[in-house]
């Protein structure tokens, strides 16, 4: 396979050291993951480094790399196109449960190669504590993993039919000890066979935090919802190894049901809005409880509340106007499915909240929306860095600014017919 010219990229590190990578563009992207007769994961990217088109100074093997430096690395090779982009399940929106559009393959180069804040902390901590006890386990020790280490889960993970949970696996996954109700377990094999007979719940526990630790918060990229306008912060490169078996760390014995259903949501809400009311001396506000997909913010976060004075148009010289305050259902209902909590509390919170947005509009300038919106751009920048939100900003007013052109379009033309049918009828001279 022959290679183009190489291109050089300074890739910042976890550490904050940096790599020089060397990409040349392959006439076809690497898309085989057999490695010495067995499949592996990102066995493509071992092949692409092997054959030149991947190049890293001072570094000869792959396997001397860190997890989490391989895959800041593979990332870069896959957004150029040295590597084939897999193809995992698809994405749903958060929001609104559709389905998400892939992360672009020409995503900004920039934020990935050096993280928009360095001093932030890039991975999660080596120790996991768990507030409840999964499985008997309280606690779990880990450090950090190379690649030679994780040879042995790539190829796990790939395996089939599926393969035992080994030493080698433990070892894989970066676990040096777990502190159970038993007592604190170090050895590999008597690990191993924990994680034989655990149940989904630890592993799903265990499987994000290993992302966690291994992939940097830099290997993502924004994809907004073309249903509900929601951000969603993609993981990439496309594929990880331990894609579908993770889930976020939550009490295994939460029960869902015990959210309120949306009529009695309705009639606490309409209460509590109540006694607001009183507290704030206000009143000729109209609460809406809302059952559909929530709204979103200039940070396509789901809202749980918003506040809109809407005007009716009467007449000629008269236009009522109406002061609403809504709360959105399902973002509630979603947060207490991720982590509950006092939900009456949280009600009595937002609409405290939707009430000053109302004094301040009544007082003719709003403060809190001004800073909300700041705060908005300011948290996409930090997650996706300033050039990814303005080229985004570009690409919509580019697309808002096409929709507009082909309206005027099909309008002046409907103007121009009208104007020949004119000129042959005579009516117009």
């Amino acid at each position: 396979m022959t290679v183009a010219p190489a291109l050089t990229h300074t890739l910042t590190r976890v550490d904050g050291s940096t790599l020089e990578v060397r990409l040349a563009l392959p006439e076809r992207p690497f898309a085989d993951d057999v490695v010495g007769g067995r499949r592996r994961f990102a066995g493509r990217f071992f092949h692409a480094f092997d054959r030149g088109a991947v190049r890293i100074d001072g570094v000869s093997s792959l396997d001397a790399l860190p997890v989490s430096d391989f895959h800041l690395v593979r990332d870069l090779a896959e957004r150029c196109g040295v590597l084939a982009r897999e193809r995992p399940a698809p994405h749903r929106c958060r929001n609104c449960g559709k389905r998400l559009p892939r992360p672009a393959a020409d995503a900004l180069l920039e934020p990935l190669l050096t993280p928009a804040h360095p001093d932030e902390e890039e991975t999660a901590p080596l120790l996991l504590s768990l507030d409840t006890p999964i499985d008997g386990v309280l606690e779990v020790e880990c450090r950090a993993v190379d690649v030679v280490d994780a040879i042995a889960l790539f190829e796990f993970v790939e395996a089939d039919p599926p393969a035992a949970i080994t030493p080698a696996i433990v070892c894989g996954l970066g676990i040096v000890s777990m502190h159970t109700t038993r007592g604190r377990l170090r050895d590999p094999a008597e690990l191993a066979r924990l994680l034989s007979d655990a149940s989904d719940d630890l592993i799903d526990v265990l499987s994000a935090h290993y992302e966690d630790r291994t992939y940097p918060l830099r290997c993502s990229v924004p994809v907004r919802c073309r249903h509900c306008e929601a951000i969603h912060d993609l993981p990439t490169p496309s594929l990880r190894e331990l894609e579908g078996s993770w889930a976020p760390l939550a009490d295994a014995d939460r029960d869902s049901a015990t959210f309120p259903s949306f009529d009695a949501f309705s009639q606490r809400s309409v209460a509590i809005a109540d006694q607001v009311y009183r507290a704030r001396d206000v009143g000729g506000l109209v609460l809406v409880v809302e059952d559909g997909v929530p709204a979103v913010d200039d940070g396509g976060e789901p809202l749980l509340g918003s506040y809109q004075p809407i005007y009716d148009n009467d007449g000629p010289t008269f236009t009522s106007v109406r002061f609403e305050i809504t709360l959105y259902y399902r973002t509630f209902r979603s947060m207490f499915e991720e982590a509950p909590y006092d939900v009456d509390a949280e009600i009595e919170e937002t609409i405290d909240h939707e009430v000053q947005h109302h004094l301040y509009h009544l007082a003719g300038s709003d403060p809190m929306d001004a800073e909300e919106r700041r705060e908005a751009r300011a948290e996409l920048e930090r997650t996706f860095g300033k050039e990814t939100v303005r080229r985004a900003e570009q690409d919509a007013l580019r697309t808002e600014l096409g929709t507009m052109m082909r309206f005027f379009f099909w309008g002046l033309l409907a103007c121009g017919a009208l104007l020949a049918a004119a000129v042959a009828l005579g009516i117009v001279g």
